[in-house]
């Protein structure tokens, strides 16, 4: 039986935190709502090569039930010095469409910015790659392989996506969903 286990993790500022305000701003700014299937690819393709930057060999599968039900899948991959992997799940899209007046992001203090998908799940992107860059900053060969899997169409359930899935977490020692969230929530 597989245990899930909720990993709360505060986000800090750091040395990176104006690439990272402005790496989420590019993402917020980029409508990628579920059925707006060339906006989520272009999410895709701003984090691609971000992934690639860190070491990641990244590709983009189609999706099995074909390109008009959702964008590629993000898969990032790192082999580490021992053979299980760590599995990090997020996803592109968010709920708004481009119909959607929601569509910009804005500073809302000195240390919040409100947009779409800000906290679901850009913001998660974000985070995720930022800490994954700190870790491998401290090591030539991390201690676990790594995988990111970052859906394209998690909004309206992964659609075409399941046996994918299972076959990622059957592979995994251990799956990390990242789903940042407010703290009253």
């Amino acid at each position: 039986m597989k245990k899930i286990i909720l990993l709360c993790i505060r986000f800090s500022i750091n040395a990176h935190a104006n690439r990272e305000v402005e790496r989420l701003t590019e993402l917020v700014n980029t409508n990628s709502g579920s059925a707006n299937i060339k906006g989520v690819l272009s999410i895709q393709n701003k984090i691609k090569p971000w992934f690639e930057s860190i070491g990641f060999k990244v590709s983009l599968l189609q999706n099995p039930q074909g390109e008009k039900v959702s964008a590629p899948m993000l898969v990032a991959e790192m082999k580490g010095e021992k053979p299980e992997t760590i599995t990090f799940v997020m996803h592109a899209d968010t709920v708004f469409e481009p119909s959607s007046p929601f569509q910009k992001s804005n500073m809302i203090s000195e240390f919040m910015m409100g947009g779409p998908g800000t906290m679901d799940n850009k913001g998660g992107i974000v985070v995720a790659l930022n800490a994954l860059e700190d870790y491998l900053a401290s090591k030539k060969i991390p201690k676990y392989s790594l995988r990111v899997l970052v859906s394209p169409n998690e909004e309206v359930g992964s659609i075409g996506w399941w046996e994918s899935f299972h076959k990622y977490s059957e592979s995994s020692w251990l799956v990390l969903g990242i789903e940042p969230g407010h703290d009253d929530y």
